[in-house]
């Protein structure tokens, strides 16, 4: 990748720009000669210390591959007093989606012969397979509830050890209709420096449209920016807050939805109507930390056991 980006650079004939490789956690950069570098014993050098940090970090349900923490550990190294993080805030939410037809569908499969062969026995296999987070672009169509904010974290204030809190939300299914999944996303939020204090209050808020992220900033300008620059007026002020939504409800992106299907005690599918509330967890796997495995505590278990899912 960085042989990549060097050779774009020079196509391109910028010159100005740097490129080093190595771990973070294990690289300690310095500015020696007039430029930044890994340190060495043998050269007079002086503290790095940067503007800006920008990463792109995101992984499925935004923790996925466990990269923000070697961005914690930049911006704590690197990061001047009162600098910015690109993006700087970011928030998960979800939908209550209805699959459970498509869920019935898979399991009822078995009952019938393959190639004359009785495979009624996979059954138990498959209701095992609803324990696994689903990774792909939900239909709108199947989206049975209002957006639901689960928490937003402030990149700059953040601290790796609140990364493994359980959050508390709830959501309200549509009258009418019924959910058997969950459907997480994930909210980019991109700050000028001039509104940062401005935008603190978003802390622990839901939102559940762009017009409501306007109405908490106090501010008119913001862009729904989803996959094409195309997507901002290049007339738009500077101050402009940028939103890179990955929700259900707009156009897809590479990192789609991840899908967890709801179970009763017995890991059957369930068809829940009214408010579904709990505690979801993030957490690194202990066996791989690039693996994230998610917990769901239901606040109603009477219809709902606790559910585990691990990505992998």
């Amino acid at each position: 990748m960085i042989k990549m980006s060097e050779n774009h650079a020079r196509i391109n004939g910028i010159t100005n720009v740097q490129f080093l490789h190595g771990k973070v956690e294990d690289s300690d950069l310095v500015y020696s000669g007039g430029v930044v570098q890994f340190k060495r014993d043998d050269l007079p050098c002086e503290p790095f210390k940067c503007d800006i940090l920008i990463s792109e970090w995101m992984g499925y349900a935004l923790l996925y591959e466990n990269m923000l923490s070697s961005v914690l550990f930049a911006r704590d190294r690197y990061l001047i007093s009162g600098g910015l993080m690109v993006p700087s805030k970011v928030k998960l939410g979800l939908f209550a989606v209805d699959m459970y037809d498509d869920i019935e569908s898979k399991l009822n499969e078995w009952d019938e012969r393959k190639y004359g062969l009785i495979l009624d026995g996979l059954r138990y296999e498959a209701h095992e397979l609803l324990k696994e987070p689903v990774v792909e672009v939900v239909d709108p169509s199947r989206i049975v509830s209002d957006a639901s904010g689960i928490c937003i974290l402030d990149l700059g204030r953040l601290n790796k050890q609140d990364l493994g809190k359980a959050h508390e939300f709830q959501v309200d299914v549509h009258d009418g209709c019924k959910c058997s999944s969950l459907a997480l996303y994930f909210d980019c939020i991109f700050e000028p420096v001039a509104s940062a204090d401005a935008i603190h209050s978003l802390k622990g808020k839901c939102f559940q449209t762009l017009e409501s992220y306007r109405e908490v900033l106090g501010i008119d300008e913001l862009t729904s920016y989803v996959t094409s620059p195309d997507y901002i007026h290049p007339e738009e002020p500077k101050s402009t807050v940028v939103v890179m939504s990955t929700r259900a409800d707009q156009p897809p992106t590479h990192w789609k939805q991840v899908i967890l299907h709801l179970t009763d005690h017995n890991n059957r599918p369930v068809a829940i109507q009214g408010t579904i509330g709990g505690k979801l967890s993030l957490l690194n796997n202990p066996s791989n930390c690039r693996w994230l495995d998610i917990l769901f505590q239901p606040d109603d278990t009477s219809l709902l056991g606790e559910c585990y899912y691990k990505l992998m």
